[in-house]
């Protein structure tokens, strides 16, 4: 094949495919689920990962379709995302996952690799010089800790104040903390209550749980005595006062009465 014909065969073929490319597409795609045969459901629950997560608005749906049209280095849309985020929420950094199971993986392998570029190729096999404890509480242990444990992490398990302060690495402890949603300040106030004497404050509850009306309940009932009392003082006097007030008709009654005729004597 001459020259001119490759090149004539080469922009024939891309006129070709442009017209294709022109063709009325179908807009609403064609229903994997119906193909599949999977049920289509309501979801009532909110947006959890095992119903689908949640319904894409119009603007999302056309956002993805746009960006599907053009490849880019993945690199560089986590890191100029992940910056947008940050600045949307005013944090240090963010990072785009694939959902909350990844989300814990990928935070846990920071904390533990500690912004080790060596450690990140070396986890979860190699854990050589790595603090890979993570402290969780008891109650907080749930379906997700394999996406921990996936990072070759070791759960200490505490239920009180004393055993977190036994845990023997703090970067581990605040990892958790941050996950957890618990402050450091939180374990400043439990140690505050605990040499203040507020042992019970630290203790596991049990039993049911405390009626968050109790206090406004109690001073309620204190009123309620109180002017219980203050009835009976009242229903007291007023007893007094009544009879006060018949003693003095009774003697009121005494004195305006006619003097009785003196008798006569017999002779």
């Amino acid at each position: 094949m001459k020259r001119g014909e490759f090149i004539a065969s080469i922009t024939g073929g891309a006129f070709a495919v442009s017209n294709a490319s022109a063709a009325p597409a179908d807009t609403e795609g064609e229903d994997y689920y119906a193909k599949l045969g999977v049920t289509k459901i309501i979801n009532a629950a909110g947006t959890y990962t095992a119903l689908t997560a949640s319904i894409m608005p119009p603007s999302v749906q056309a956002a993805v379709a746009r960006a599907a049209k053009s490849p880019v280095r993945l690199a560089e849309l986590q890191t100029a995302a992940g910056e947008y985020i940050a600045r949307k929420l005013q944090c240090e950094a963010a990072l785009v996952t694939a959902g909350a199971a990844s989300a814990l993986t990928l935070g846990t392998a920071a904390c533990i690799t500690h912004a080790n570029r060596t450690a990140v190729h070396n986890i979860p096999t190699d854990l050589t010089g790595l603090r890979n404890e993570v402290v969780v509480q008891k109650a907080h242990r749930y379906e997700y800790d394999h996406a921990i444990r996936n990072c070759g992490a070791r759960f200490v398990q505490v239920e009180t104040l004393a055993e977190y302060e036994a845990a023997k690495t703090p970067e581990a402890r605040g990892a958790v903390l941050r996950r957890e949603g618990i402050y450091s300040s939180h374990i400043s106030l439990w140690r505050q209550k605990r040499d203040s004497g507020g042992k019970e404050a630290l203790e596991r509850k049990r039993g049911p749980k405390p009626n968050p009306n109790a206090r406004e309940l109690e001073r309620l009932r204190g009123e309620n005595q109180r002017q219980a009392k203050r009835i009976d003082q009242l229903e007291k006097i007023v007893e007094v006062q009544g009879k006060m007030q018949a003693l003095l008709q009774q003697l009121g009654s005494k004195e305006n009465a006619p003097p009785s005729e003196p008798s006569q004597k017999k002779r």
